[in-house]
């Protein structure tokens, strides 16, 4: 299932020894030179036992457009079983720069107040999230660039300045499974990258989104 929506998976038997894999939806980045959206959470476990039954799938979308100087919480992915959830992956937090980067899944980045965290409640062993990046700012808008996204497997980069300029910065980048599930998921086997920081204007650098769909 690739898309965001809700379905229902019905096993007759019970089967051992399985792979999980499920991806948050992303966060949505900030209006102009604000912060990335941090990548959903990435939660890839082995040796799970799934039951005969009834399965409720519930994909997360990504977050939506910069609204006041922010974007959106990237929605939870998640598995359910007998109405309980089993599996979650949390939705990315989303990036700002006039507020704190969102929490969830990864953390979004931010320019001036403080980055979004991933979560680190309530998950299991096998999640991948880190947090997102800060940003530079000053009297002048040239001084202006946010900090990337969080990925799965490191951090949203911040923001740096080089003279009289920011360089925002890079989303964090995603985990590569490709050596299990191949290129021809996720981004080139890649999942959960960061989104890259944003910056004032075209003489200035905005960062790049991390391997795996930042």
């Amino acid at each position: 299932i690739y898309k965001s929506g809700t379905s229902t998976l019905i096993l007759n038997k019970t089967y051992n020894n399985c792979e999980i894999l499920i991806v948050g939806g992303g966060g949505g980045g900030g209006s102009r030179h604000a912060g990335g959206g941090g990548a959903g959470a990435v939660i890839y476990l082995t040796n799970q036992i799934l039951n005969s039954g009834s399965y409720s799938i519930t994909i997360g979308a990504g977050g939506g457009t910069s609204t006041g100087g922010q974007g959106g919480t990237g929605g939870d992915t998640s598995i359910s079983y007998n109405s309980s959830t089993i599996y979650l992956a949390k939705g990315g937090g989303f990036g700002a720069w006039n507020a704190n980067g969102g929490d969830g899944g990864s953390g979004g980045g931010t320019v001036i107040n403080t980055a979004g965290n991933a979560v680190t409640t309530n998950i299991p062993s096998g999640k991948y999230g880190n947090n997102g990046g800060t940003g530079t700012y000053g009297g002048s808008e040239s001084y202006w660039g946010g900090g990337g996204g969080g990925g799965a497997s490191a951090p949203g980069a911040n923001s740096v300045l080089r003279g009289a300029l920011s360089i925002a910065g890079n989303g964090g980048a995603g985990i590569n499974l490709s050596a299990i599930f191949g290129t021809n998921v996720g981004d080139s086997g890649w999942f959960g990258g960061g989104g890259g920081g944003g910056c004032s204007s075209t003489s200035q650098s905005a960062g790049s989104g991390g391997s795996g769909g930042g």
